[in-house]
C-alpha cells in the first residue's frame, strides 16, 4: 500500500516539475512585446486553470513569475495585473494582490470578474470599509449585478449601519 502512495507521489511530482519546467520555458515569449497578450495567456490558461483549482503553489509561482513579465511587457493591459492578483491571492499575498487588482480594475473597470475577485479578497480579509467603496463603485458599473449589492449591504453590516445596510440589500431583492 504505501509503496503505491509513493509511487503516485513520484509520478505527481514529475508531471508538476514538467509543469513548472514548460513554463519556465515560456519567459522570453512573455517578455517580448511583439506576441499579443491574449494569445500567452491562453496558451498558459489550463495551467492557469489547474492551479486555481487544485491550489498548486509551485505551478501559481512560476505563473506569477510569468504574469510581471506580462505587466512589463504590457503595462496598459488590464489582463497582466489580474492574472498576477489571482495568482497572488492563491499564494496567500492578499495585500499584494488587493493592490493589483486595483490595478486591473483603473485599466479596465468593465470586467466583472476584476470587480468580483477584488470584493471577495476583501471580504475574506475583513476590509470592510474597502469592500464598502469597492461594492458601490462597482454597483454604478453594474447596476444589474446583485452580487454588488449584497457585499456592499454585507460590508455596511459590518461596519454596524444596520439601516443601510437593509436598504441596500431591498434594492439587491427587488432585482
Amino acid at each position: 500500500g504505501n509503496t503505491k502512495a509513493q509511487l503516485a507521489l513520484a509520478g505527481q511530482s514529475a508531471a508538476q516539475s514538467d509543469e513548472v519546467r514548460f513554463l519556465e520555458s515560456l519567459s522570453e515569449v512573455f517578455r517580448n512585446e511583439e506576441v499579443q497578450i491574449g494569445m500567452k495567456i491562453e496558451r498558459i490558461q489550463p495551467l492557469i486553470n489547474k492551479a486555481l483549482a487544485e491550489k498548486d503553489r509551485p505551478v501559481a509561482e512560476k505563473i506569477l513569475e510569468l504574469s510581471t513579465l506580462l505587466e512589463a511587457s504590457h503595462s496598459s493591459k488590464a489582463e497582466a495585473y489580474f492574472l498576477s492578483a489571482r495568482m497572488l491571492d492563491l499564494l496567500g499575498r492578499r495585500q499584494e494582490a488587493e493592490s493589483k487588482y486595483q490595478q486591473a480594475l483603473d485599466l479596465d473597470d468593465t470586467q466583472f470578474d476584476y470587480w468580483e475577485a477584488l470584493m471577495q479578497l476583501q471580504w475574506s480579509e475583513r476590509r470592510f470599509e474597502a469592500l464598502s467603496y469597492s461594492s458601490m463603485d462597482a454597483m454604478d458599473v453594474f447596476p444589474n449585478q446583485p452580487i454588488c449589492y449584497y457585499y456592499h449591504g454585507r460590508s455596511l453590516s459590518a461596519m454596524e449601519d444596520g439601516n443601510g445596510a437593509l436598504s441596500v440589500l431591498d434594492q439587491a431583492l427587488l432585482m
